[in-house]
């Protein structure tokens, strides 16, 4: 009897689940924002150095654009000072206005056609727009 259940017991732990991870949580709203965005940039750089082309990088610049307008409402102001500790509410604060100002003139530049422009304005976006969020206060 002993041996029946010492041999049963392992085929009983496969039936229920035992030793399998968990799934992975899935990503926040917020998450998944930051996700689209950062792809969206890498689409533009694409562009911006020769691998890309300008019509993907405007879809680009536009779901960015888009995505910078929701910043406000996906990281309020109030819960995301709380939530994220170097985040004042200052700072959460003026998030939006910075990133759609930073995406507005991305925009532009993709339009223009010229890698170069384009080029210059990643860096203007990723220091101003994302880094106001992403970048300490004091760097």
């Amino acid at each position: 009897m002993a041996i029946l259940a010492c041999a049963t017991l392992p085929l009983l732990g496969s039936c229920t689940g035992a030793g399998q991870s968990a799934p992975a949580p899935q990503p926040t709203v917020q998450g998944q924002s930051m996700q689209h965005m950062l792809a969206d940039l890498d689409q533009i750089r694409a562009y911006a150095y020769g691998s890309g082309s300008q019509k993907d990088a405007e879809s680009a610049a536009v779901d960015l654009t888009s995505w910078s307008q929701r910043i406000g409402e996906l990281f309020p102001p109030g819960q995301a000072s709380t939530e994220y500790v170097d985040m004042s509410y200052e700072r959460a604060r003026d998030a939006p206005a910075a990133m759609r100002s930073s995406a507005d003139r991305l925009l532009a530049a993709v339009r223009t056609g010229k890698p170069p422009t384009v080029s210059k304005q990643v860096a203007a976006t990723e220091r101003d727009g994302c880094g106001f969020c992403h970048r300490s206060g004091s760097h």
